[in-house]
């Protein structure tokens, strides 16, 4: 099944977005602030898709107090993903460093998550992205991708949302090549590929 999420960058401000959102019935389930580093042995480049550059990095997140690192397992046998204090993180840093991996990305982002009945806006602001509003809507769920991204595009603009560009905008991409890099699709279910 087709799941879409569209990284759509909006010309809004954040209370712009949100009051275009809780005026349309949306709720706020959560925010956090977010510090991600990716690491990786490999040659990243934009021609590659978002979801192949996550999986070719591991990724360490501090969030919400808490800190983690996802796709562990490319660097070595044992758990993809896991939580760790910020002491045994730094011993982690150490291991991929001196086994050849290097830190790629380094980003900071404030997360809003905002929901509807089964759809839900997440409101990113990136450092060197801008705002995104990443939106799904599981009530469309396996109807092909580009009808997926029609709908949400369609139903972004009759919010009131305007939207700098026509398609969405892959994070990772745009980050690894310091230029916008767009899809209609950037699934953010980090554990759907290996």
């Amino acid at each position: 099944m087709v799941e879409v999420e569209v990284g759509f960058k909006i010309k809004q401000t954040q209370a712009q977005a949100e009051q275009i959102l809780k005026k349309d019935g949306y709720e706020l389930m959560y925010s956090t602030q977010t510090h991600d580093l990716y690491f990786t042995n490999k040659k990243l480049d934009a021609s590659m898709s978002e979801q192949q550059i996550k999986f070719s990095c591991v990724r360490f997140r501090h969030s919400g107090g808490g800190c983690s690192f996802d796709n562990y397992n490319i660097f070595k046998q044992g758990p993809d993903r896991f939580k760790c204090s910020l002491d045994e993180a730094a011993e982690h840093f150490i291991q991929l460093k001196q086994a050849g991996f290097n830190k790629v990305i380094d980003t900071f982002k404030t997360d809003f998550i905002y929901k509807k009945g089964n759809a839900y806006h997440q409101l990113q602001n990136i450092k060197y992205v801008g705002l995104l509003d990443y939106y799904y809507d599981e009530e469309i769920f396996g109807k092909p991708e580009q009808e997926q991204f029609d709908i949400l595009k369609k139903q972004m603009l009759d919010l009131g949302f305007e939207l700098e560009y026509e398609l969405g905008i892959d994070k990772l991409r745009s980050l690894v090549s310091e230029k916008p890099c767009f899809s209609i699709n950037q699934n953010g279910n980090y554990n759907q590929m290996k």
